[in-house]
């Protein structure tokens, strides 16, 4: 990208100019998108992990009664 010094005050180069900031301007508004996607998509499985976290959680709970019952009647 030219620095300020390296533009010369010609049509030409203000269309040039006008035409990086407008695909700039698309990109940018291309990566919010992409970003609120992802946020959204990070929410999800966020959601689906804290689920399945609980889930989880449950099934272990389960299994040490069953292992200290399994104990009780051992002996």
């Amino acid at each position: 990208m030219p620095s300020n010094a390296d533009i010369r005050p010609t049509r030409l180069e203000y269309l040039r100019t006008k035409k990086r900031i407008k695909i700039a301007k698309k990109g940018l508004k291309l990566l919010k998108l992409k970003r609120q996607a992802l946020i959204l998509e990070f929410f999800s499985i966020s959601k689906a992990s804290s689920r399945l976290r609980g889930e989880l959680n449950a099934e272990l709970i389960k299994g040490y009664q069953s292992i200290r019952m399994a104990e009780m009647i051992d002996g």
